[in-house]
């Protein structure tokens, strides 16, 4: 009993104890701007797991990075505003981030009012039209089953979440599809919660894949067990010409702990071809 207490106590500080890991990455193909720095984050799970004091760490982690660019990879919430601690204080938190190109979101399997058991969803998804309005409180842009180009000439697309898109009745595009109106000439990200499609991704053109849900497992040895369920559970690995990128996420699922993995944000440092004869627009 000593020992199982002792492990939870540690898995709880875990949980709580943010790393920042940093890749750089290239992309071979010319932009208006040579470099960009992006901060992924994910899995926040704002109220049963991630509280006020939580997300106020992250969020002063991640402007410490500076970046251009702020992507959420889904699960910003866990299914029920009401378990989030000071709504209006926790939108004001994410709202002060400001980077320079916005903070830009996809929906998961979790940002959806629905009821819960264990941890499980039950029962058919309810109205509450309180999480679009933290999301538009908090500036955040939500991307769903949509496209955009941004001012430093990076396309962004945004799909729902698969589970989250059946629940709701939404219509999931295939990546072919999504990806069928975009400049390939041009770099296109993706942000999808779930790294199941990520390859598929790639060879339609996206040029970086920015991912979530995993969480790495979160508790040992489900870590291990992680890599024989997805291609990527954790990190930036290349595939062609393309980078997929999963963050292990900045809070946590079910228990409010982590035993053998970290909660982070994952922060890339892209560069990108020089642009013809050197005309980089913007600096």
């Amino acid at each position: 009993l000593a020992a199982a207490l002792l492990l939870c106590l540690w898995g709880r500080w875990r949980a709580e104890k943010l790393r920042i890991r940093r890749r750089a990455i290239h992309i071979e193909k010319p932009c208006e701007t040579p470099r960009l720095r992006v901060a992924l984050v994910a899995d926040l799970h704002l109220g049963s797991n991630l509280g006020l004091a939580g997300l106020r760490r992250l969020c002063a982690a991640i402007r410490a990075e500076k970046p251009d660019l702020v992507c959420i990879a889904g699960d910003l919430f866990d299914n029920c505003f009401d378990d989030i601690e000071q709504p209006d204080e926790a939108a004001r938190l994410l709202a002060g981030l400001r980077p320079r190109w916005g903070v830009w979101a996809c929906w998961g399997n979790h940002d959806l009012p629905e009821e819960l058991l264990a941890g499980f969803t039950v029962g058919r998804p309810k109205q509450d039209g309180r999480f679009e309005a933290f999301i538009q409180q908090a500036g955040i842009r939500m991307l769903c089953e949509e496209t955009t180009r941004l001012g430093c000439g990076v396309q962004l697309a945004g799909r729902a979440d698969r589970g989250m898109a059946r629940r709701a009745h939404l219509r999931r595009a295939a990546p072919a599809q999504m990806l069928a109106g975009l400049d390939k000439a041009a770099p296109i990200f993706v942000l999808d919660h779930q790294p199941r499609e990520d390859r598929a991704l790639a060879d339609a053109g996206a040029d970086l894949v920015l991912c979530g849900h995993t969480h790495d497992g979160q508790l040992w040895p489900a870590n291990w067990l992680m890599r024989l369920l997805w291609h990527n559970p954790g990190g930036v690995r290349r595939r062609g010409g393309a980078w997929l990128a999963t963050t292990r996420g900045g809070g946590g699922g079910g228990p409010p702990m982590r035993v053998g993995t970290r909660s982070e944000v994952l922060v890339l440092d892209v560069t990108f071809a020089p642009c013809p004869e050197g005309e980089n627009t913007i600096e």
